[in-house]
């Protein structure tokens, strides 16, 4: 009863009229628009803030800790009949929040936000709540890796030059983000059946037409395509929320038998089984944005290989809701990448509506005299990306050569400091060396310089040369095969004009910067594998 009261308070007019408030305050007050116009509205976050869902309590003369408490108690609960959830694992829950919909929407595009082994929930809070969507994707589709990309790309338009094919082939980057979130590529296409004798549906869609009770939970795997359905003239609110595994000193066999874990292996699955978050979530659209930042400065990249994955980006999105998404507005980091964006999509858009110069099929992409000018036009742009844009998890053909806490002195607006926190970088085809700068606040806690790139402008030529203690200098090779890192003592680096930069290591207590420091140096981990099946949790006797 308790779900069912808090579903009716969600669904009035002032609650709405509230919600709209707030989303234009700010979005760090605890609510946010997201895709397909559905409204989040945090619970237990530890990223955003929690205020708005206790202010509404308030306002309906609930307290919120007890009501939260009672909630969030019954969704783990629900959460926890699942078999799989079963198998002598600890879990953890984390990051509860109402996904709600308002009136009539249309159907969110296909996605992945919670990746294996994780698993994610949606629980429903009113009766008669449409179930979400979830794709299974038959082996001989599924796209883990670049090599099944190249292929599958391959098979849509042969045209694919070989360089970009040899360049997806084995990178550990795209194999490694591919394995997490490539089934949105799968899912999501809307081409004929590739002629390469794959006579194999693409995908199968679950749960349409189904109705669930308040209470219901749908319990799915981590990295499972899903997504919200369309809704007509009704409202819709479901609690989602994800467990991640803990394994400590021993694990569990796919048996449910204990298992003595390596030092090697418990590191391992401790880097596979990191906390949902929130902000993270791959389309189609999202994902080619990810990819095309990993391939786009690539050593040897040529003009032919952009435009193919530009056309591949327009694929992608002739298959999404073109007049429903402001997909431009995801990509605030890559502004540029974001103007292209929104550059495709109106074009699009008014090729829909005129009905003029559409292609038969993305199979053959027969552009039209703008089409081929703006692929040509963008393809020639080198910082359509940066080299790295967001975060240091995809380093490329990039390899870290200096220690973590090394300091590197960098004129910041003058700013005094005895020198910033850097990592170096280096890249062996060209030996192009490349300086990430963390973030750094004053000792009164202001933020004076945002991470930063230096060496990163296809003009930059900065050096590294190693030395021993002597002076004497000494090649690459014997860095690597030694696995010696820079210190600021066992070589010098050099700017584009041939000066040289000081750097020196800095021993020092954990700084507030530490946990910023660490979301910028987080690695892309490998997913377990696991099934793709869904299970609804009926409410049974532990209705609340």
């Amino acid at each position: 009863n308790l779900l069912r009261k808090i579903n009716f308070k969600l669904q009035t007019k002032a609650t709405r009229k509230y919600l709209d408030e707030m989303v234009k305050t700010s979005d760090t007050v605890g609510v946010r628009k997201i895709q397909a116009g559905r409204y989040e509205l945090f619970v237990t976050c530890t990223k955003h803030s929690t205020k708005i869902w206790h202010d509404l309590l308030r306002q309906w003369r609930l307290d919120p800790e007890t009501v939260t408490d009672q909630i969030i108690g019954f969704a783990k609960a629900q959460a926890k009949k699942d078999p799989r959830l079963q198998r002598g694992d600890k879990w953890e829950f984390g990051n509860f929040s109402l996904i709600m919909t308002f009136g009539t929407k249309p159907q969110q595009e296909p996605h992945v936000d919670v990746v294996s082994p994780n698993y994610q929930f949606g629980m429903c809070l009113g009766d008669g709540s449409p179930s979400t969507l979830y794709y299974e994707v038959p082996k001989a589709r599924n796209i883990s890796s670049g090599k099944q990309l190249g292929e599958y790309w391959k098979s849509v338009d042969s045209s694919i030059p070989d360089t970009l094919l040899n360049m997806m082939n084995g990178d550990p980057d795209l194999d490694n983000t591919l394995e997490a979130y490539g089934s949105v590529l799968s899912v999501t296409t809307c081409t004929p059946e590739p002629t390469s004798g794959m006579n194999v549906p693409s995908w199968i869609c679950h749960g349409e037409d189904v109705r669930l009770d308040a209470g219901t939970a749908l319990s799915l795997p981590g990295s499972q395509v899903h997504a919200g359905p369309s809704i007509q003239q009704k409202f819709r609110a479901v609690l989602f929320f994800s467990a991640n595994p803990h394994q400590q000193e021993r694990g569990s066999s796919a048996k449910g038998d204990t298992e003595v874990l390596s030092e090697k292996e418990r590191k391992k699955r401790s880097s596979q089984s990191e906390m949902y978050d929130p902000d993270v979530q791959y389309s189609s659209i999202l994902l080619m944005e990810s990819i095309l930042y990993m391939l786009w400065r690539r050593h040897k990249i040529d003009q032919e290989s952009r435009v193919y994955l530009l056309k591949r980006l327009k694929m992608y999105m002739l298959a999404t809701s073109l007049a429903t998404t402001e997909w431009h507005s995801h990509f605030v980091a890559a502004k540029d990448f974001g103007s292209v964006v929104q550059e495709m999509q109106n074009r699009l858009l008014a090729e829909k509506r005129t009905q003029d110069c559409r292609e038969k099929s993305p199979n053959h992409d027969k552009a039209d005299t703008w089409w081929k000018e703006f692929y040509n036009k963008h393809a020639g742009n080198d910082y359509l990306f940066d080299p790295f844009v967001e975060s240091l998890s995809h380093l490329g053909e990039f390899r870290l050569c200096s220690q973590q806490d090394l300091r590197i002195h960098f004129d910041h607006d003058h700013i005094p400091c005895k020198g910033f926190r850097a990592n170096v970088f280096y890249r062996k085809a060209d030996d192009r060396i490349v300086i990430f700068f963390f973030p750094f606040s004053d000792e009164a806690g202001k933020l004076v310089l945002e991470s930063c790139f230096e060496g990163s402008l296809v003009s930059d030529h900065y050096r590294l040369k190693w030395k021993d203690e002597e002076g004497n200098e000494w090649p690459w090779a014997k860095a690597f095969d030694n696995k010696i890192l820079f210190d600021g003592q066992n070589g010098q680096l050099y700017d584009t004009d041939g000066d040289p930069i000081e750097a020196f290591l800095e021993e020092e207590e954990k700084s507030e910067d530490s946990d910023e420091e660490a979301r910028f140096m987080q690695p892309e981990s490998k997913r377990l594998k696991t099934d793709t099946s869904a299970t609804h949790l009926p409410v049974g006797v532990n209705n609340i």
